[in-house]
């Protein structure tokens, strides 16, 4: 049931849409004043086909404007007509609401305009033989679609009128009007309308007449120039106030005249001038009614060869070691557009009169002489045909003779140029010559007359700057100073930190060097920051290359950088990592002194330790050095015992002083006598009896000897009857008797490998000092049993 419903409702919008008499929304498209209203209706009158529809119904109709629902407030409403109230511009549609469906039954678009805006500030130019033309300020607020119409009414002639229609801000009349008018401009649009002011103007004082026509014709310091006009006819030539304007390099100058010809004075030579000229009636007042400026013609500008002038100037390198200098000769001549044939310059030594020629192209502007030390003249000029311009003279003095120099040069940036101002000599002074370099092949110079001058240079960039007085042709000393066009920051620092010790470091950089960038360093500062401490620095001058950081912490890491600072900013160098020591060199020192002394100490008393024991103690012999005897029997052994468990005043132990003998290590037998020597040989003596002959065996001294200690087989008599007797078997039969008291040698018989004591056994420099007895000392030879064993083992 509802789906149609829906479509007869589809079918009666279309028959509201074609039958717009009857029923739809109405008006359509209506344009309205800003700040009015308007009602738009959906008519559907009694009887339409609208009102037949099922469902339908005024109340049911919903109103939007720019797809937003207008407020019900708005809404008028009867029985057969809904209608809106509507102020702003827009597309506003009425719609019907059918099953959840909004319809829309039709739609209209509304355009709000504001009225046109009165016309102001108007005038007209007169275009002679062609237009009329006015022009006027149409309003910031007019809107498009609004039409303008100009009337212009002679005052000469009643009712004489004409007109013209225009959808911009001016309108032509192509008509000539010579007369004094009445100009009226109306403003209209779908709103309103609005009419200007009446304005009165004469024609004559607005006529622009056309564009002149010129020519120019160089001659030597003048240009010639002549112009025509197209109206010339319709005024007296005095009647006619034109203008010239002419420009070369980077100068424009202008002049008045009449019309016809005009002639410009030639400032610069071998230059470009352009000319053009407009012109204008002698009633037109107003700049903005002169005719248009001409084409542009540009000629070049005569060369007068015989008043040229040229500039010179010379700059002088220091004396080698022969006395030769390098001039480095520079003149500003004239354009090469001039087509001269070259320069002639003169060096001249005044002295010897002797003169050199030389000749340059038109293209050169410098060149390099190499003179001694004496004085010299040097003049140029131009030579063009047989024509030669004027010399120029400049002397370059011998070593020694310069005059005085200018004082307190001084040289200060400001607005990228460099000012640079001076105090003048005593002596009078012809002008001065002001040098600018940032290198020895970039030279400027100019010529100045005051004690002041303002020069151009590239900033961030050196330039050494020279001022020399000129005397006449005669120079005087230079003076110079350094300057920046423009100060920045300086350049990149090279930062090492050396002798680190525990509590100071020493922080060294490389200065900036003034020709690489871009400023003079002020001063710099010193940054050191440790990881928890905070950081500090220290600020010395430009001159200072080098602090010393103190106070800092022992076996600390620490971070450095160093700020150079100049008028134009700042450059901090990279960061240098260092850590301090954990120990000074001080204390390393005193520890190296105190352990110098405690070695010395040490060896000092070792060697005192040493004396007073070889002083004071005595040494003790080692058994290994000792002879060996064998006890005769066991009551000699006992009563050997018994005297060292019973030592007494008689003892004779007390009384010995043993010294030991080495003896052959291999010996592997002891036997109480030598063997026998086989029948029909010859006895050959034991090799220790060479040694005992040879006093390498030390005798035991005592002042009473027993008997029981001279030998094993053998016993020293106690009288002076047994002098006569030798000790059986042991002691050689050569061997004078002697006294008990006497120094024998007491020794046993002993074998080794091979049967006698071998060439080892000999005294050795170890056991050297223990053979040598001291003096008037008893002595004995004696051989102790340590291990309590018998002869026979």
């Amino acid at each position: 049931m509802s789906l149609f419903v829906f479509s007869q409702f589809l079918i009666v919008i279309v028959v509201c849409q074609a039958e717009h008499e009857t029923c739809g929304v109405f008006p359509k498209d209506p344009v309205i004043k800003m700040g009015s209203e308007i009602q738009i209706m959906f008519g559907s009158p009694q009887g339409s086909f609208c009102g037949s529809v099922p469902f339908y119904s005024p109340h049911k109709l919903i109103w939007k404007l720019n797809d937003k629902k207008i407020a019900e407030d708005f809404y008028i409403v009867n029985s057969t007509m809904s209608a809106v109230t509507v102020q702003s511009s827009g597309m506003v549609t009425c719609y019907m609401h059918l099953h959840g469906v909004n319809v829309i039954l039709g739609g209209t678009n509304i355009t709000v305009l504001l009225p046109p805006v009165k016309p102001t500030k108007i005038h007209c130019i007169l275009f002679a033989f062609e237009k009329f033309t006015c022009h006027w300020n149409s309003g910031e607020n007019t809107v498009s679609g609004t039409e303008y119409t100009v009337y212009v009414t002679f005052t000469s002639c009643s009712g004489m009128m004409y007109s013209c229609t225009s959808k911009t801000d001016h309108c032509t009349i192509k008509s000539v009007i010579l007369d004094t008018v009445n100009i009226t401009v109306k403003a209209q649009n779908a709103v309103g309308s609005v009419e200007s002011d009446i304005v009165r103007i004469d024609t004559l004082s607005i006529w622009k007449i056309g564009t002149p026509n010129i020519t120019v014709k160089p001659l030597l310091h003048k240009l010639q120039v002549h112009w025509e006009i197209q109206e010339e006819d319709l005024f007296p030539d005095s009647a006619i106030n034109c203008e010239l304007l002419y420009q070369y390099e980077n100068i424009s100058e202008s002049k008045g005249a009449k019309l016809g010809d005009a002639e410009i004075v030639v400032e610069r030579p071998c230059v470009n001038y352009t000319v053009s000229v407009r012109c204008a009636p002698d009633t037109v007042v107003k700049k903005e009614y002169w005719s248009d400026w001409s084409r542009n013609i540009t000629v070049l500008s005569l060369l007068d060869v015989k008043a040229v002038k040229i500039h010179l100037w010379r700059k002088i390198d220091a004396p080698d070691g022969r006395g030769y200098r390098r001039v480095m000769l520079m003149w500003k001549g004239v354009q090469p557009s001039c087509n001269i044939d070259g320069y002639k310059v003169t060096v001249g030594n005044l002295r010897r009169g002797e003169f050199s020629v030389l000749w340059f192209n038109i293209l050169d502007s410098n060149t390099s002489l190499v003179l001694d030390g004496e004085m010299y003249r040097i003049s140029i000029a131009v030579y063009k045909n047989d024509s030669t311009s004027p010399e120029v003279f400049i002397t370059v003095p011998a070593i020694g003779e310069e005059r005085p120099p200018v004082k307190e040069l001084q040289a200060f940036p400001e607005n990228s140029q460099l000012y640079v101002t001076w105090a003048p000599p005593q002596s009078p002074v012809n002008h001065y010559m002001v040098e600018w370099s940032s290198g020895d092949d970039d030279i400027g110079w100019l010529e100045s007359q005051s004690t002041s001058t303002s020069l151009i240079g590239q900033p961030f960039k050196l330039y050494r700057i020279t001022v020399s007085p000129i005397y006449d042709t005669w120079p005087g000393q230079e003076a110079t100073l350094l300057a920046y066009f423009k100060e920045g920051a300086p350049g990149n620092i090279s930062v090492k930190v050396t002798d680190i010790q525990d509590r100071r470091a020493r922080v060294s950089w490389t200065s900036v060097p003034r020709s690489h960038c871009c400023g003079f360093v002020q001063n710099y500062t010193v940054f050191c920051k440790s990881k928890t401490g905070p950081e500090f620095g220290v600020t010395v001058n430009s001159s200072v290359e080098e602090v010393v950081l103190e106070d800092l912490d022992p076996s600390k890491n620490y971070k450095v950088h160093v700020m150079a600072s100049s008028a134009g900013g700042t450059t901090n160098s990279t960061l240098n990592i260092f850590t301090t020591h954990r120990y000074g060199t001080t204390f390393l020192k005193m520890l190296g002194v105190l352990g110098g002394f405690g070695l010395i100490l040490v060896i000092a008393v070792c060697l005192c330790c040493v004396v007073l024991m070889n002083k004071y103690f005595t040494n003790v012999p080692s058994p290994k050095f000792s002879t060996l005897i064998l006890w005769f029997n066991e009551p000699l052994k006992d009563e050997m015992q018994r005297s060292i468990c019973t030592p007494s005043a008689e003892s004779y132990f007390h009384k010995l002083e043993i010294h030991p003998y080495s003896f052959d290590s291999t010996i592997m037998d002891i036997s109480p006598s030598p063997p026998e020597t086989p029948a029909g040989q010859n006895e050959q003596p034991h090799p220790v009896f060479e040694h005992m002959k040879a006093g390498l065996v030390a005798p035991v001294r005592a002042s009473m000897v027993p008997s029981m200690f001279v030998g094993p087989s053998q016993a020293c008599a106690a009288s002076a009857e047994s002098d006569d007797r030798k000790t059986a078997g042991n002691t050689p039969a050569s061997q004078e008797p002697r006294d008990c008291n006497s120094t024998r040698p007491c020794w046993g018989n002993f074998l080794g490998k091979n049967g006698y004591v071998g060439e080892e056994s000999l005294p050795t420099k170890e056991t050297q000092p223990f053979l040598e007895p001291p003096k008037n000392t008893p002595q004995a030879y004696v051989t102790l049993d340590l291990f309590g064993q018998s002869a026979n083992g």
